[in-house]
Parts: C-alpha cells; structure tokens; sequence
C-alpha cells in the first residue's frame, strides 16, 4: 500500500489536499481517536510528499503533515512519529524532512533565552510540548533518536564494492548533509550543550568513529575512484561527472565544519 499512495491521479490529491489545508486554516483539523490513528494519517501524508511527482503535490503534503505534526500536545507522540519516521521509513527524503522536524523541536524548547511564562505553573502537564517540560529540551530525544540521525555506516559505504558504495551514497546523500547539518547545530549552539547534553550524545554514540569517520573515507575513496577508473563507467552512465565531484566536495567541506565543532566542544570539556 505504501507504494501506491501518492500516485493517484493528481486532480483527486490536488482536491483533497486543498479540502485540508482549508481545515488547517480554519481551525477544523478534528481529534484522533488514538494515536495509531493520528500516525496512520501522518503517514499518509508523507507518503504523498513522497510518492507524487507533482512538486506541488509534494509541497503541499508536506506543509500539511508538517503543521498536523505540530499541532499534537503531547510532546512524546511526536517525538514517536518521528523516530518511526527516521527508523523505518525507506524513503530518504522523508528521513530528511523527519531531521527538519526534530530540529524544529530542538530549537523551540530550548530558546537561547529562556521565555519565563507570566501564568500560573500548571504541574503535571505539558503545556503544547513547547516549555522547559517538554522531552526536546531534554537529552532524552536525541538519545533516542541518535542511532538513526547518526547511523554507523561502516559496513553500507566501506567494506562492499566501490561501485555498490557509491550507489548507497547517491541514494542517501541528503540525508547524510541534513544529519551533518543537525549536528553542527547542535555542537555550535552551545546553550544546548549542557541541557541536551551533547558531550555524551557525541561520545556514546560513537558519532566520530561509525558516522563521521566512514563519511571521509568513502569521500576518498571515491574521489580516488574517479582518478583511476574504477567509478568512471558509473560516473559516465549518469553524464554528471562535475556534478557528483561537487557533492563530495560539499560534504567535505561540511565534515571539516562538524570535525571542527567537536574538536571545539572537546576543548570545553576539558
């Protein structure tokens, strides 16, 4: 079912998003029963902004499932709905639209300076999962979330054939720039180090030794690849040689941007 969703004829989506995005505006979004019902919907929607080549399509999905995401209360759910998302979707866009949600929520509860509210506290609840209760402003969410930001790719783009290296690496090469780009926040904002703790983060998840590190070896590797043939059929096939030298130069640049923020955390830290 998965599959088909989003390839329906694109009048009907075109319609059926409009209907929602009008109920989106007009405050009629409705209630779930529970929350398998609230991720089913969620997922729908994803799959649209997934599946459908319209761009328009896409867009739209995508602001929708976005805002439904963000109007749920409960803090946990969402955070559910995206280590699902980043855990067992297939699709690499929706692993990076998932990292543009997690940031979202990083960012929003945990303010630079702290917003002290004039209302009365109201212990025991979580008012909307945007105050200092909220699980984002936490360690708890990035250390649930950490195996999949920051999956150890040792194995994927190391140890099998250059050529089935590279294929995985085109597949997943925004979502890899989103994770380093998350990161880098993470390390460069430093009132986060302390509440998120991104010190342990870093370290107990051996984010240098399985994520960053097998990243600048298969950059090598490929570069080198392409000086003494091995990736130049391949590279050929596609007719983008200038092209994929770029993208391994862009994600160089960002790993000496994140190498640089860890080594500027370690120096804090001691």
């Amino acid at each position: 079912m998965g599959t088909t969703i989003g390839t329906e004829p694109e009048a009907v989506l075109d319609a059926v998003l409009a209907l929602a995005i009008l109920a989106v505006e007009d405050d009629h979004v409705g209630e779930p029963a529970d929350s398998e019902e609230f991720s089913q919907y969620l997922q729908y929607l994803s799959l649209i902004s997934s599946n459908s080549p319209s761009p328009s399509i896409r867009y739209h999905a995508f602001y929708l499932a976005s805002t439904i995401l963000r109007s749920n209360p409960s803090d946990a759910e969402r955070l559910a709905f995206i280590k699902d998302t980043l855990e067992h979707c297939p699709f690499d866009n929706l692993k990076v639209a998932a990292i543009s949600w997690v940031k979202g929520e990083t960012i929003e509860a945990n303010p630079p300076t702290p917003i002290h509210s004039h209302k009365p506290e109201q212990h025991g609840s979580v008012q909307d999962g945007k105050d200092n209760d909220s699980v984002f402003a936490t360690p708890v969410a990035l250390d649930s979330l950490a195996p999949y930001l920051f999956p150890d790719l040792t194995h994927d783009l190391t140890s099998t054939s250059i050529t089935e290296s590279w294929l995985t690496f085109q597949q997943s090469l925004h979502f890899y720039l989103a994770s380093l780009n998350f990161y880098y926040l993470l390390l460069s904002a430093q009132h986060l180090h302390e509440p998120l703790a991104i010190g342990d983060l870093h370290s107990n998840n051996d984010v240098a030794g399985s994520f960053l590190q097998p990243l600048r070896v298969a950059s090598a590797r490929f570069k080198e690849g392409k000086a003494n043939g091995e990736l130049a059929s391949v590279w050929e096939d596609t007719g983008k040689n200038d092209t994929h030298m770029a993208e391994l130069d862009l994600l160089d640049v960002t790993l000496e941007r994140v190498t640089a923020g860890v080594t500027r955390l370690n120096q804090v830290q001691a």
